[in-house]
């Protein structure tokens, strides 16, 4: 049994002026109040995550890994946990998975990092445990270009972190995230202050989600490649509204890149 070390001493102003990531433990009760999830960053360059028996008051599982950020989301069923970008199994504190661009179906910026401690804007399971909501302080990839505190907000399968779908939020999060019992709101902590959101409309509202985000085209004068001089991508629609357009597939050539 290893206790948790003593966290560093909170510094002001704290990363990116986010005053959530001034304090560097966070501590999260599990829904049946039986556990207390827990991490602390420490003055090594690493934290500590760890696991608090509240019947026996008891740490019995801890584990050091690389620093990130202190963010904290707990499933329903306090089988897994989200600490900063990795998904740790509550009863092993083995890594199940971690958040990565190659596990999403649009492009992020080149050089996105989700381990980066202020690109974590914070993270909340849904109620019935079948998705995870992701914020990353990322700016999208859009043209016309998105503007510079934009973010988005990725929905997550809970036991892989595979990203199904984004949302474009119109600021920053701050490091908090909490929902409602009934799965219908979300409250987050933002760059403004305070971020209302609802969650019942992610999928009622139509989502064109392309087959796939890269394409080899080539183009030359003799007309060899002419096979490859265009292609097509299937866009899929996710959500239950009908998704309307002139076509649901995206052509592209090489002539037009």
């Amino acid at each position: 049994m290893v206790a948790p070390s003593a966290p560093t001493t909170p510094q002001l102003p704290p990363p990116n002026g986010l005053m959530y990531f001034a304090s560097k433990s966070q501590l999260q009760a599990t829904l049946d109040g039986t556990k207390i999830i827990g991490v602390n960053q420490l003055a090594n360059n690493t934290r500590m995550v760890f696991v608090f028996d509240v019947a026996s008051s008891t740490v019995f599982a801890s584990r050091n890994i690389a620093a990130t950020s202190p963010i904290l989301a707990v499933s329903p069923d306090v089988s897994e946990f989200l600490s900063g970008p990795m998904l740790f199994e509550t009863s092993t504190l083995l890594v199940l998975a971690q958040q990565n661009a190659t596990n999403s179906p649009f492009v992020f910026p080149s050089g996105a990092n989700f381990t980066t401690q202020t690109n974590q804007g914070g993270a909340v399971f849904l109620p019935d445990g079948s998705e995870l909501l992701a914020a990353c302080n990322i700016v999208p990839v859009q043209s016309p270009a998105a503007k510079s505190n934009a973010s988005q907000l990725s929905i997550d399968t809970p036991d892989s972190l595979l990203i199904q779908f984004g949302v474009q939020l119109p600021e920053n999060l701050s490091g908090k995230i909490v929902i409602t019992s009934d799965g219908i709101t979300t409250y987050a902590l933002s760059q403004s202050g305070f971020l209302v959101a609802p969650t019942t409309g992610l999928k009622t509202s139509p989502i064109a989600v392309p087959d796939t985000n890269v394409a080899l085209l080539a183009n030359d004068q003799c007309g060899v490649t002419a096979a490859q001089n265009s292609t097509v991508i299937p866009v899929r629609n996710q959500g239950a509204s009908k998704l309307t357009g002139r076509d649901r597939k995206s052509a592209l050539t090489a002539d037009s890149l």
